[in-house]
This record gives C-alpha cells, structure tokens and sequence, in this order.
C-alpha cells in the first residue's frame, strides 16, 4: 500500500485528479483504495523545510549544458536567495495576478542541511532515445521573514513547490507552525 501526497492550491485541478484517480485507475496494476482532500488555511510559517531538493538553475556552461547552483560551485547564497524569490514571484503572479508587488526577500535565514547535491533522477524520451536526466539540488531551512507578503510566499512555497522543476518532485517542503 502506498500513499501519495500531491498538493495545489488549484481546487479544481484537485477536483479532477480526485475523480480521475477514483473512476479510471483502477485495473490489475494499481487499486486506489481511497482519497482524501485537505484544505489547508494559511497559518503563520515559523521554518520551512525541503523534503525533496529544491531545484535552482544557473546559466549554462560553455558546452551548452545546463548549471545547477551549488555551494562548491557557486557558492553565493545571495543569487541563490535571489534565484528562490523571483521563481516564488512568478508563482505567486500566476494565481494571484491581482497581488501587491514584492519588494523584499521572504527569506530571513537559509540552512543549507545536506553535505553533498542531491539528485533526482528521471527518464526521458527525445529522438525515439530513451535518456536519464539528473537535476541537481539542496536541501533547506527557511526562516521566513514575519510580514504579511513573506508568509503568503511561505505558504505558497508549501502548494506550489520551492524552486524549479516541481512537476518532477523538486522542491516539495513541509512547514512548521508558530
């Protein structure tokens, strides 16, 4: 038995996936046996974790090939601060378009919590070729900061993802409250 875990801030999308999953998935391979929706209200986001690593991307290398921000690498937490704000913007515009600017960085600390990059890996077909993608990320703390606007970011963080690539796992992240 295995439980998945799939959040949105898209009710209706949410909708569908539930009715999907209940009337046409069910054949000799995967038995759904139940599923629940959650509403969620915002609360006030005290840290936030990465469960999976968060995806940031950088320019590419001279051969082409895509850079993924890491500490040995890059090292400037500043473009990575930054990097996490403007993803989290344009996120927020996309379901909010009538929402207030942002000024400042929701972030008030950032942890970096593993040693090394972490992967994640997934298959992709391109030219009748099957290839292995490997995206590059880390794994944070985030002390968001106590203003309003910063803890919408936070909470949106929590629906929509942190970082890049979150339709492939990037970037799912667990809050903890006041």
């Amino acid at each position: 038995v295995y439980e998945f875990v799939i959040r949105s801030i898209d009710e209706e999308f949410i909708d569908e996936l539930e009715k999907a999953l209940i009337q046409n998935m069910n054949n000799s391979f995967l038995i759904v046996l139940s599923a629940v929706k959650k509403e969620i209200d915002q609360f006030f986001i005290r840290e936030l974790y990465s469960a999976t690593p968060v995806i940031v991307s950088q320019k590419k290398d001279d051969t082409g090939r895509q850079l993924y921000w890491s500490l040995d690498y890059n090292g400037d937490m500043e473009i990575l601060q930054n990097q996490l704000q403007k993803n989290l913007e344009k996120k927020l515009k996309l379901f909010y378009p009538d929402d207030m600017d942002v000024s400042n960085n929701f972030i008030d600390e950032i942890e970096i919590k593993n040693i090394k990059p972490q992967s994640i890996y997934f298959k992709t077909i391109r030219n009748q070729k099957e290839k292995l993608v490997r995206l590059i990320g880390n794994k944070f703390k985030i002390v968001p900061k106590k203003d309003d606007l910063s803890q919408k970011l936070a909470f949106l963080s929590l629906g929509v993802g942190l970082g890049e690539k979150s339709s492939f796992g990037g970037g799912f992240c667990l809050g903890r409250g006041a």
